[in-house]
């Protein structure tokens, strides 16, 4: 205490220190000589700051193969490549961009850097005052020589950047506007940017994608196998196989599943597969002990989007959908058909969705999962079953619509003036029209379901008569079953019996064709009853006529004219002209079949006439083929090989596969009169059609094709 004199102890010193320091400081209350060593600017050694690789990585070679190839691509001297790696949460896109950031090192001598840009406290994200910070401390500047201010930081970046070749990868990047600032100004730097999103900025700027997926089956197996062994997952292959599926070939979905059963060695795989099948338990169960899953990574996402964008999400999560129109989702929304493609554009990007090049919208099972339960949380009942209505009605309107395409008036169930006015049709023609409703069946399908799971029968009902063009052309047996055993179960809950009696008799044609003809008696039973007591005259008219077909099935062909003729006299009864030419085509059948094909030709001459004046192709092709029979009864080979090849043209055309099938059958038959090869290839021509329309003909035929070849 020398030198202080009597008072010191009065005498009261400052020692505080505030703010952030970079550096070494000093604090002291009293210095007489200070020396300080300013640490150099530059510190030795090159950086190194990839993370490690992923433990299980598979099956990302095309992708590694796209990043390899853009990196050989030349570029302007002073901007460095930047690649987009890019796809939804669980995809696996920080493991693609990390492994091929450890491949590719070596050619990047002057270091590789990374930072996550997610990595903020809190979880709100990284300021790119920081970032830029950072990434000068990884390049040798000294904490002490970083500038406060954000401009001249860039500016040390920019100097410090300046053609060397670096390795910057920047993952979890929430918005485009932080890359560009970050970018060396050099050609022989390369920036790998990982986003669940597809930033509109470097794209416009130049930047090359990679758009990352789910992996194939035979991959994720791969990746089950290094998780678990390999003599683990072959021993249980189809398990696996089925695990795989259920967690979509989602990486993420795919470690957790592993990780579970690594864990558990002693369960076989199909136990947490089985449990998986459970759709309200899957994203639970692909959550980690920590809360970590496909459900996490999922939510950041869906926090990014805009409140209509979220909402659209939660909407379309509400139908087991595959694949839709964005006319759908507009409808389902309730929105105008532009603003409605807008969000879907915002959820493509943000790879919620997939559009394909055909502009039909895909959604993935896990995802569809994830909107369901947003739905479930975020949006009310009332609004939710809205929405489904909205979208029942749409598919019940395009299928109106298809249906008038295809078959122009006939006897149906819906009221096409009242149901399709004011609407404009979008189908061109009826083989345009047909096309719509085979690739809508899976959805058409669901309406159906959706729409009596709600209890709307009539939408039920009149969804079911809609789909009559497509059943009676080409087949779809399960889905026509199915469908019709919904809409009769409707027409019941509703006491129609108009309904009742009409699908009724689709029904029992459906078990007609199957030749399950107990079945189809009992459908036509019930539907005969149904039509008489709606006391409408052309329900009556139809019911008669399904039973007589179900006669000709059967080989009663007496029985068959008898019914057919009453039903004819009904027919012409109510003026029907289409509904007459039907009854003379089924009548001309019937007596051919009973070797009168003379006046078969009779009857079906008048059926063709019928049904020109009404411009319906299809029947026209049909009439043709039993023409053909008819001629070939009579031994007018040439007349009945011309009418059936005619015929041919039109059912081809329409892929009405049945129809090609019976039209080879009967080209065979001509043929075997002279033309033994000939018919072998009529006959595997059928075979071929009949198994595309998945008809009980197909073994029969096979049968006979290999009887014939022994």
């Amino acid at each position: 205490m020398d030198g202080l004199g009597p008072n010191t102890e009065s005498l009261r010193f400052g020692n505080d220190l505030s703010g952030t320091v970079h550096g070494p400081a000093v604090q002291s209350g009293h210095i007489q000589t200070l020396n300080l060593t300013v640490p150099s600017a530059e510190t030795i050694g090159v950086p190194r700051q990839l993370p490690p690789a992923a433990q299980w990585f598979v099956n990302r070679s095309a992708e590694m193969t796209m990043l390899d190839r853009l990196m050989a691509s030349p570029r302007h001297p002073a901007r460095p490549l930047v690649v987009l790696i890019w796809g939804a949460g669980g995809m696996g896109k920080s493991a693609l961009g990390i492994q091929w950031a450890h491949a590719a090192s070596a050619q990047f001598p002057d270091g590789q850097l990374y930072v996550d840009l997610a990595a903020g406290a809190g979880g709100e994200g990284v300021a790119l005052s920081d970032v830029v910070g950072q990434l000068l401390r990884a390049l040798g500047v000294s904490a002490v020589a970083v500038p406060v201010a954000l401009r001249e930081r860039l500016e040390v970046f920019r100097s410090r950047t300046a053609g060397r070749r670096l390795l910057l990868v920047l993952d979890n990047v929430p918005h485009g506007a932080l890359v560009e600032p970050l970018l060396p100004p050099s050609g022989k730097s390369v920036v790998v940017v990982i986003s669940h999103r597809r930033l509109s900025e470097p794209i416009d700027d130049g930047a090359e994608e990679v758009a990352v997926g789910p992996l194939g089956v035979d991959a994720a197996v791969r990746l089950l196998q290094h998780m678990l062994g390999p003599a683990r997952v072959t021993e249980q292959d189809q398990a696996a196989r089925e695990l795989a599926r259920r967690c979509g070939g989602v990486p993420l979905a795919l470690r957790i599943a592993g990780g579970r059963l690594r864990l558990r060695r002693t369960w076989p795989l199909v136990r947490l597969a089985e449990e998986l099948a459970v759709e309200g338990r899957r994203l639970s169960l692909l959550s980690d002990q920590r809360g970590r899953g496909v459900a996490t990574a999922l939510d950041l996402t869906y926090r990014d989007l805009s409140p209509a964008a979220a909402r659209l999400y939660r909407l379309i999560g509400l139908v087991d959908w595959g694949e839709f129109e964005p006319g759908a989702v507009a409808a389902l929304a309730g929105l105008p058909a532009g603003e409605a493609e807008g969000l879907a554009d915002v959820l493509a990007d943000h790879a919620l969705i997939e559009v394909g090049d055909d502009g039909l919208l895909r959604l993935h099972d896990l995802i569809r999962l994830h909107a369901r339960e947003r739905a479930l949380r975020d949006e009310e009942p009332d609004g939710r079953a809205a929405a489904l209505r909205r979208l029942v009605l749409w598919y019940l309107r395009g299928a109106a619509f298809a249906d008038s395409a295809v078959m122009g008036e006939r006897l149906r169930l819906a009221d096409h003036d009242g149901l399709l006015r004011g609407w404009v049709t979008p189908f061109e023609g009826d083989v345009q029209a047909l096309d719509w409703l085979e690739r809508e069946l899976p959805n058409l399908m669901t309406m159906v379901k959706v729409a009596a799971r709600h209890g709307w029968d009539s939408d039920v009902v009149l969804l079911c008569d809609a789909l009559w063009p497509l059943f009676l052309q080409r087949k779809h047996y399960v889905d026509w079953v199915a469908s019709h055993r919904e809409g009769v179960a409707a027409a019941d809950r509703a006491g129609d019996l108009r309904a009742q009696a009409r699908l009724g008799c689709q029904l029992g044609r459906a078990h007609t064709e199957l030749r399950e003809y107990d079945q189809a008696a009992a459908a036509y039973e019930r539907a005969e009853a149904a039509a008489s007591a709606s006391g409408d005259r052309r329900f009556v008219a139809s019911a008669v006529e399904f039973s007589g077909r179900l006669l000709f099935e059967k080989g009663d062909y007496q029985g068959a004219i008898e019914k057919l003729t009453r039903s004819r006299e009904l027919h012409e009864e109510l003026g029907d002209l289409r509904g007459t030419a039907l009854q003379r085509h089924h009548l001309g059948r019937a007596l051919t079949r009973t070797g009168r094909a003379a006046e078969a030709i009779g009857e079906l001459d008048a059926a063709m006439r019928g049904m020109v004046d009404v411009g319906d192709e299809y029947n026209q092709a049909r009439i043709r083929m039993s023409l053909g029979e008819a001629y070939r009864d009579l031994g007018r080979y040439a007349e009945a090989r011309g009418q059936l090849e005619s015929a041919l043209a039109v059912m081809a055309r329409r892929d009405a596969h049945v129809q090609v099938g019976r039209i080879h059958e009967s080209l065979a038959e001509l043929a075997a009169t002279g033309d033994d090869a000939g018919a072998k290839s009529q006959l595997h021509a059928a075979l071929a059609a009949y198994e595309r329309a998945g008809s009980p003909e197909t073994e029969r035929i096979r049968a006979g094709i290999a009887k014939s070849e022994r």
